[in-house]
């Protein structure tokens, strides 16, 4: 038998769906001053941490990114250039 909590996540497109859903609570609560830029705030902030071998707090660190997004009113630009 397998624990739910270590499957959870182990899909990129089900963690974005938990942090979107979260991020559109956020939104209805007091507003989204960046409502046109959420989807690419979760994916930029999912995106940077989906590497980490323990995916169990990768959309709750995500999610608190993108909150503070919200809180700021913009997201950041996402980075350019090569590595």
């Amino acid at each position: 038998m397998t624990d739910d909590r270590e499957t959870t996540f182990q899909s990129y497109e089900d963690a974005r769906m938990r942090v979107m859903a979260m991020a559109l609570e956020a939104c209805a609560d007091h507003g989204c001053p960046i409502e046109a830029q959420l989807e690419r705030c979760v994916d930029e902030a999912l995106r940077e941490r989906w590497g980490n071998p323990v995916k169990t707090y990768v959309p709750l660190l995500a999610f608190r990114e993108v909150q503070e997004c919200i809180r700021l009113g913009s997201c950041p630009e996402p980075a350019t250039g090569t590595i």
